[in-house]
């Protein structure tokens, strides 16, 4: 086996799986940014924490609102969406506006001085008893109840607490962006009849395809812009654009004999090409620039382009 070859089509299998993860990449973020996705999943994590009602009081707090981003619409309109990103040191001083924080901390420290506590929870006491029920009350009621903790360290409790449930948020979020991605590159990979299993056969026996990739990877690799904040419907369209001028065997045809035509494995192609996407832009670029290097294909830069995907923090 030419390992020549087989490198010249990882190179090109590589390339196709980058263009299209960038492009579905940037689909659906424009498609979380519509349905504000980010700001949905926010508000469920954070009415998890405090309950509705709380919750509800802590979006309407002015330092919250002033995240919000607001927006015009119609004439003399504007509209605002919530936010999709809210630190942690607002999170807990938004809940301490919620319920009185320092008012709450002081009734119990006069009433601590009127009866000496024997444990931190006796302490704390008098200030959980005039807090709502809710699921705020019981997670302060399980942290006092350690007996280590301190009333006046109320606020880096509730910001741990944030910080860990953001974290979960995150892991939502990734989960939900590969579900869409996998989604929307299988319907481009189905609508561009873009079949991994015939495009790794072209590029095993077509040379001079293989030649033309790798002539576009060098170009690509040596071209340093950073994608990120410049995704529009112009660059997309150039991406893929780019491939069909290359010869890549995508796109639909009725002549005889065409391995495009639709047969036993086209839809796994697809499939192939949709799995390939969920990993990323990034990876792959990564990856391209790696085995480039190894191909000897041209010189790898300091800087990777980026997909315009993001986390939630």
């Amino acid at each position: 086996m030419d390992v020549s070859t087989v490198l010249s089509v990882a190179l090109g299998m590589i390339f196709l799986f980058s263009i299209v993860a960038f492009v579905t990449s940037a689909l659906a973020e424009s498609l979380s940014t519509i349905l504000g996705k980010r700001a949905d999943q926010l508000k469920r994590a954070i009415t998890g924490m405090l309950g509705e009602a709380d919750a509800r009081k802590l979006f309407s707090t002015e330092m919250i609102k002033t995240l919000e981003n607001p927006k015009a619409w119609g004439i003399g309109k504007v509209w605002r969406t919530r936010p999709s990103y809210i630190s942690c040191g607002d999170f807990s001083a938004g809940v301490a506006a919620v319920i009185d924080l320092g008012d709450r901390v002081n009734d119990a420290g006069k009433w601590a001085e009127a009866a000496p506590p024997d444990t931190p929870i006796d302490e704390a006491r008098a200030f959980l008893d005039g807090l709502d029920d809710g699921q705020l009350k019981d997670y302060l009621t399980e942290v006092f109840a350690s007996g280590t903790a301190k009333l006046d360290e109320i606020d880096v409790y509730l910001s741990s607490w944030y910080d860990n449930v953001m974290e979960r948020v995150t892991g939502w979020y990734k989960r939900w962006v590969n579900v869409v991605v996998f989604v929307i590159a299988f319907l481009l990979a189905a609508a561009l009849n873009i079949n991994s299993i015939v495009v790794a056969d072209a590029l095993w026996d077509d040379p001079l395809l293989r030649s033309g990739v790798e002539a576009a990877v060098a170009a690509q690799i040596e071209d340093t812009q950073d994608r990120e904040g410049s995704v529009d419907a112009e660059a997309i369209v150039a991406e893929l654009e780019q491939l069909e001028e290359l010869g890549f065997p995508i796109g639909w045809t009725t002549e005889a004999d065409d391995p495009r035509l639709f047969g036993p494995w086209t839809i796994l192609g697809w499939l192939i090409t949709a799995a390939a996407a969920t990993l990323g832009a990034p990876f792959w670029f990564d990856l391209l620039k790696k085995v480039a290097n190894l191909r000897g294909s041209g010189t790898v830069p300091a800087t990777t382009p980026t997909s315009s995907t993001t986390t939630v923090s």
